[in-house]
């Protein structure tokens, strides 16, 4: 009954525990900082499991009203249940950090919020989680590994995601409504056959870097995607293989410009769609990325449907600058919607005809079918392409 009256280190024996928690206010709460972890520092001495059977009570661990706690090198389960599978649930709770983890949700074939394995509960007024910080664990199956969200317009201030492995889940991260979020060095990958897997979800954010990752999947889906930022977000140095679609993005309008560099993209393993794909009202700047589409276009509308890049919509204002924009099943190596304005060169402009049709790129609602085709048509653009 007197809470927490100093720092408090909780060191868990090795062995098996079958139980749930919920730990709620208490005194000392938010003040000192209470630490659960393995005694033998290993993640796989201590396992830490249950199987929830209801909507109210679907969950291994609830954080409610509480702050200041670190979870370290425990593995973490949800037991197989068809219905529910959510390993921690949030609600209004803040600096909570997970780290060196192995956390294991409940096998999924569809992104299902009842096998979410982190979320944050937004059935109570004003929740929001502040501070979350998931470093260095692994998680397991599910059908999201953590989906983050505050009711209503409230933002969260800050999130880090660095250094974890996200396998087999069908959306490993959806970040919304977060000022600031900070995505790196993290390993996305699925080699399951239940129809999509997307790395990344974020939406109505301030800024964000993205900046190290690798996605790894040979099933259709999208490996970022990013909508309606009011700050700059940073897209670096990532590495992505299979899907349908590298890195999506609508809505990045600001005077401090969004930038997507140095990324290598290969896509089409998981199907026909874009490298990089801009749905308009953005300002980006888009420098020395390799992108390669592998798909491979079966018609002249999948031709025209499918590519290494593809700015479309309108409002936006993109600078492509010393890129390799490469699409060797017969897609667009370029495509670029008129309703946008456009600085573009130095970049290399690459299509291998597939026998329907040879289109380099789409631009002014007309087809050009080589570099010279392409350069007479945009007089502004890639003279030095």
């Amino acid at each position: 009954t007197r809470g927490a009256e100093g720092d408090v280190i909780f060191e868990i024996q090795p062995g098996t525990y079958t139980e749930q928690a919920h730990i709620s206010d208490f005194p000392g709460n938010g003040v000192y900082h209470i630490t659960f972890r393995s005694q033998a520092g290993d993640a796989n001495s201590v396992l830490w499991q249950y199987e929830s059977t209801n909507d109210e009570h679907n969950y291994v661990l609830k954080l409610d009203n509480v702050s200041l706690f670190t979870f370290e090198q425990l593995h973490i389960k949800a037991l197989e249940n068809y219905y529910y599978g959510v390993v921690i649930n949030l609600t209004n709770a803040d600096d909570i950090t997970f780290r060196e983890n192995r956390l294991e949700g409940t096998s999924s074939s569809y992104s299902d919020f009842a096998r979410r394995m982190i979320f944050t509960n937004t059935a109570s007024p004003a929740t929001v989680c502040e501070n979350l910080q998931l470093i260095e664990n692994q998680f397991l199956k599910g059908g999201y590994a953590l989906y983050f969200e505050t009711q209503g317009s409230i933002t969260a201030n800050t999130i880090t995601i660095q250094g974890n492995t996200f396998e087999n889940q069908r959306t490993a991260l959806v970040v919304n409504n977060v000022n600031n979020s900070i995505i790196e060095n993290n390993a996305f990958s699925a080699t399951h056959s239940n129809g999509s897997y997307n790395g990344l979800t974020m939406n109505n954010g301030q800024t964000t870097l993205i900046s190290g990752n690798t996605f790894s999947a040979t099933r259709p889906g999208t490996a970022f995607s990013l909508n309606n930022f009011t700050g700059k977000a940073e897209i670096l140095k990532n590495k992505i293989s299979g899907a349908s679609t590298g890195v999506s993005f609508g809505g990045l309008n600001t005077s401090a410009r969004s930038l997507i560099a140095n990324n290598f993209i290969q896509v089409g393993d998981g199907g026909t769609g874009y490298g990089i794909q801009g749905q308009g009202n953005s300002k980006v700047d888009i420098y020395h990325n390799s992108v390669l589409n592998i798909a491979i276009s079966t018609t002249i509308q999948s031709n025209i449907n499918n590519g290494a890049i593809a700015l479309n919509g309108s409002g936006g204002n993109y600078k492509l600058k010393n890129n390799t924009f490469s699409s060797t099943g017969g897609g667009l190596a370029i495509s670029l919607s008129t309703s946008n304005t456009y600085e573009s060169d130095y970049n290399n402009l690459h299509q291998v005809p597939n026998g329907l049709a040879n289109i380099l790129g789409l631009s002014q609602s007309g087809y050009r079918r080589s570099l010279a085709e392409w350069q007479t048509a945009n007089p502004a653009l890639d003279d030095h392409s």
